[in-house]
């Protein structure tokens, strides 16, 4: 996982570095794509330190782990509009894995948001999300009925 990570934040860098990232007005995404978050809740379940990056205007992809989970995905922010592009709403879809503790077998799961983002023009920002979670078993292709709506809280920096 540590070595996924450091692959995810080092991709980060060489798109921000290679001029791939569309060009566009000068506006808050273009001038800040790469974000550290603090998660409350959300894909990494419990909590959970991510780091994301916009890789066009409306699209954000984002990686993370927490005390017990792992996580990667993206989101896709519509509303943003040219008179206000710090505020926007966002689905996305989202592959995240609890670990295994103890004798209990790790799970994998989809995660879908669905909520609102909000930043300042100095980067920090904070966003609220409601959600669709199911989880299957590692060994079987079954859905567990878990906690199919779930919820996050994400405070943030982008730079």
């Amino acid at each position: 996982m540590y070595r996924s990570f450091v692959a995810f934040i080092a991709l980060m860098a060489v798109l921000n570095q290679s001029g791939l990232y569309a060009a566009q007005s000068d506006n808050y995404v273009k001038n800040r794509p790469i974000g550290i978050n603090l998660n409350i809740g959300g894909s990494g379940i419990a909590g959970a330190l991510s780091v994301d990056y916009f890789i066009q205007k409306k699209l954000d992809i984002e990686a993370g782990v927490g005390p017990f989970t792992y996580f990667a995905g993206f989101k896709y922010h519509f509303s943003q509009k040219k008179y206000n592009p710090e505020k926007s709403f966002f689905t996305g879809l989202y592959h995240t894995r609890i670990v295994g503790l103890f004798d209990t077998p790790g799970r994998n799961g989809i995660y879908i948001p669905l909520g609102f983002h909000e930043a300042n023009k100095k980067g920090i920002f904070y966003s609220l999300e409601i959600a669709y979670l199911r989880f299957y078993n590692t060994d079987n292709v079954y859905l567990i009925q878990d906690f199919p709506i779930w919820g996050g809280l994400r405070f943030g920096y982008h730079f």
